[in-house]
């Protein structure tokens, strides 16, 4: 990929929050005994539940979950397990994890209730605390970290995409398009078409940063396309800003430095 400078590239924000994340050898005539593999940490801002890494507050929704199940019914407890499990594993946020729930639930109106008791008890949670989690789960997604950035995310439209769309990394890229075309054409644009992650970045290096063009190449990417894109075009601007302000060819060579290994991961051949 040839870099280039793309307008809509300091529209994404930059992902804020820590980053995310053998066998023994045995001696000759030693006991065969088998060892466990070391269970890697969970990434920063997680928490191991039920051997899988939740978000804190998935982790401490669940915990209510299942205190309130034990003192109810004992087998009630055992009886969610496994939908607890799964959630743990699925969801980043507290709606997420109670609509899973819920519906897991759905035919047992105890368990049911137990699910819809620890959502009530939760409360909404504020601008700020949304922002904070979207910059851990971006970090986690691939995106590039700025600790400045979940401190101004919730000034403008972009905090109620995401409190719409949840703190996903589909959610993140799709938010970050359609607020990032807002802002440039006036009217949020969604990828709905079937352009590839590497034909959607040669068509925003064609516009030479007309607005309007980004905008349409922003709509004919697919859907699927939304997150590789946001990841490489975000780290463009993360670590090339003005890159163009150091002479001709440094914006070519700070993206083969910095953000080379990064599309060939998540895009290249896409």
């Amino acid at each position: 990929m040839q870099s280039a400078r793309l307008g809509l590239l300091g529209l994404f924000a930059i992902f804020g929050g820590p980053a995310p994340f053998g066998l023994s050898g045995c001696s000759p005539g030693a006991p065969t005994t088998a060892r466990a593999a070391p269970i890697p940490p969970c990434p920063a801002g997680y928490s191991r539940l039920d051997g899988v890494c939740t978000t804190a507050e998935v982790g401490e929704y669940l915990a209510c979950v299942r205190t309130r199940a034990a003192k109810l019914q004992p087998d009630l407890e055992k009886k969610l397990a496994e939908p607890m499990r799964l959630t743990a594993a699925r969801a980043s946020t507290v709606t997420e994890a109670s609509t899973n729930l819920e519906k897991e639930v759905a035919t047992d109106p105890v368990a049911l209730e137990v699910v819809r008791e620890c959502s009530d008890l939760r409360k909404e949670p504020s601008k700020t605390t949304a922002c904070i989690e979207a910059s851990k789960v971006g970090a986690a997604c691939g995106f590039e970290v700025d600790p400045s950035w979940s401190a101004g995310c919730d000034m403008g439209a972009l905090i109620g995409c995401l409190t719409s769309r949840g703190p996903n990394c589909e959610g993140i890229a799709l938010c970050g398009m359609e607020e990032g075309a807002r802002a440039a054409c006036g009217t949020p644009v969604t990828p709905a078409g079937g352009a590839g992650c590497a034909a959607t970045l040669d068509c925003y290096q064609a516009c030479k940063g007309e607005k309007a063009c980004e905008c349409r190449c922003t709509g004919v990417m697919s859907r699927e396309a939304a997150l590789p894109v946001s990841i490489v075009m975000q780290c463009y601007e993360a670590r090339c800003r003005g890159c163009a302000e150091r002479g001709r060819g440094a914006c070519d060579v700070c993206f083969r430095n910095s953000c080379q290994a990064k599309f060939d991961h998540v895009c290249k051949g896409r």
